[in-house]
C-alpha cells in the first residue's frame, strides 16, 4: 500500500520534533505492535468463520480441506417440505424452514476411486428447530432431505442413486448440513472412508447457507 503524505517534508524536520534519524526505535516499536494486532485479528476472524465440528466423528482441522470437490449441480427452494420425504417432510411442513439448498459434487480417494457427494443445507428459523431436524434426519427410517440424484440430477459416469452412502451431519446455529457420499463403482464398500469424505464436505454448509 503506497505511503500517505500528510504534508510534512521528511527532509526538513519540524521545529521541536526529533528527526527521522533520532527516532527509529519508536517507529519499529509502533510497527511491531501493529503487526501483532493484525495477526491477532486475523486469528480471531479465522476461528469465527469456521463451521462447527462434528462431535464424535473423525474430521480434519476446521477449514483445512482433506479432499478436493468438483461441483456439478445445485438447487435451492423455500418449499422445504417438497424437498424432503418421510417423517422429515412432515416435520418441515409444521416448522419454520426458510430454505433448503442442495448440491452434487464429486471427489477422488487416494487410490483414485471416484466418489459422488450429496450436500443438503437447511436453514431453519432458529437453532432449536435446527437441532430437532438434525436429530430426526439422523435416525433410521425417518426420511431425510431428498438428494439431487433422487430428483433426477446426475454426474458424468456417476451412480444414479446412493446405496451404501457414508453419512455426516452437523448443526451450526440455525443451519443444518447433511452430507452423503458413495462410490461410483457399484459394490465397493468402505463406510469409514465415505464417512470421512462426508465429514470433510460439511465445510460447504458455511458457503451454501
Amino acid at each position: 500500500m503506497p505511503a500517505v503524505s500528510i504534508g510534512v517534508d521528511e527532509g526538513h524536520p519540524v521545529a521541536g520534533e526529533p528527526s527521522l534519524v533520532e527516532r527509529p526505535a519508536v517507529n519499529y516499536a509502533v510497527k511491531g505492535l501493529g503487526l501483532v494486532g493484525v495477526a491477532i485479528l486475523s486469528g480471531l476472524l479465522w476461528v469465527a468463520f469456521q463451521p462447527s465440528l462434528v462431535v464424535g466423528t473423525p474430521t480434519t482441522p476446521p477449514g483445512v480441506p482433506a479432499y478436493q470437490f468438483q461441483a456439478h449441480a445445485e438447487h435451492r427452494d423455500t418449499d422445504c417440505r417438497k424437498r424432503a420425504y418421510g417423517v422429515v417432510a412432515e416435520f418441515l411442513s409444521s416448522s419454520k424452514c426458510q430454505q433448503v439448498a442442495r448440491s452434487l459434487h464429486t471427489t477422488s480417494t487416494a487410490d483414485g476411486a471416484k466418489v459422488v457427494v450429496s450436500i443438503s443445507v437447511v436453514r431453519m428459523a432458529d437453532s432449536k428447530s435446527a437441532v430437532e431436524l438434525n436429530q430426526l434426519a439422523s435416525r433410521d427410517k425417518t426420511g431425510n432431505i431428498t438428494d439431487l440424484l433422487r430428483d433426477g440430477y446426475t454426474v458424468p459416469d456417476g451412480p444414479r442413486k446412493l446405496t451404501g452412502a457414508g453419512y455426516a451431519s452437523t448443526v451450526t446455529g440455525s443451519v443444518v448440513t447433511i452430507v452423503e457420499s458413495d462410490f461410483f463403482t457399484e459394490g465397493r464398500a468402505d463406510l469409514d472412508l465415505l464417512k470421512a469424505i462426508s465429514t470433510d464436505a460439511l465445510r460447504f454448509g458455511a458457503i451454501m447457507s
